[in-house]
């Protein structure tokens, strides 16, 4: 591994780093939809549906799988209870509304949009990194059937970097992916794919993340990174410690 080159490129996660979000607001909807706790439905979004939806599997898709996915759930749940359950009726729309309504503006964002403004106009290259689906990404750039208020600073995150990097990309179809030890070479695949966008070797680029366990990948490959723990003061005085400068 060669020595660490001076810093051109940063990557941002999104959620939980930029922008907060909270699943519950999701759950809550199942919960009152169906009239089923609203723990059931954990699994649904933690294992394989979710990870093919942020891997580039199409919204559609992602409806459809779900619907029969729920059916299931509230089938084993009646063959429990000696009870029928009839499934409740929602549109796409309906359930789109609620998926995209986990995200919560809480934060200051703007001084975190701020800095990545600013290592722009010092040349550096800024990305945003993240897990994320086709609906979440059309939500963000306002190109869905909804348009609020909200929805403002997310764009606002498409403008101030050079490119938001969404696992779901067709030239990405990748996702930071939890190490396990054994693992290694599926963890670093999407990272190699955002170098690649970004024309940068791991030791010219920076990485900040709210989850230790990527951000510990992306030291592995030969990178810098930055754990987010809620304290932007804490990222901006790390990137200054590793040589980054914007003012």
């Amino acid at each position: 591994m060669g020595a660490q080159k001076p810093v051109r490129v940063v990557f941002f996660d999104f959620g939980k780093t930029l922008i907060d979000y909270n699943l519950d607001y999701f759950f809550n909807w199942l919960e009152m939809t169906f009239s089923v706790p609203r723990h059931r439905f954990w699994g649904l979004f933690t294992g394989d549906l979710l990870q093919r939806y942020e891997r580039g599997l199409g919204t559609d898709e992602f409806i459809r799988e779900f619907r029969t996915n729920v059916a299931e759930v509230l089938r084993m749940l009646g063959e429990k209870d000696g009870t029928t359950t009839a499934i409740p009726q929602f549109t796409d729309a309906e359930f789109l509304h609620a998926w995209n309504s986990v995200f919560a503006i809480q934060w200051n964002y703007q001084e975190r949009f701020g800095t990545m403004r600013k290592l722009r106009r010092k040349g550096y290259k800024v990305y945003v990194l993240s897990n994320t689906n086709e609906a979440h990404v059309r939500y963000f750039r306002g190109t869905d059937e909804r348009r609020t208020y909200a929805r403002s600073p997310f764009l606002e995150a498409f403008n101030s970097c050079d490119r938001f990097i969404a696992s779901c990309d067709p030239d990405v179809r990748e996702r930071k992916t939890m190490y396990d030890g054994t693992n290694r070479e599926e963890c670093e695949r999407i990272f190699w794919r955002a170098l690649a966008i970004a024309g940068a070797e791991p030791s010219e680029a920076v990485f900040v993340d709210d989850i230790a366990n990527f951000t510990e990948t992306f030291k592995r490959m030969g990178g810098r990174a930055i754990l987010c723990t809620g304290n932007w003061t804490k990222v901006e005085h790390e990137l200054y410690q590793f040589g980054a400068r914007w003012k």
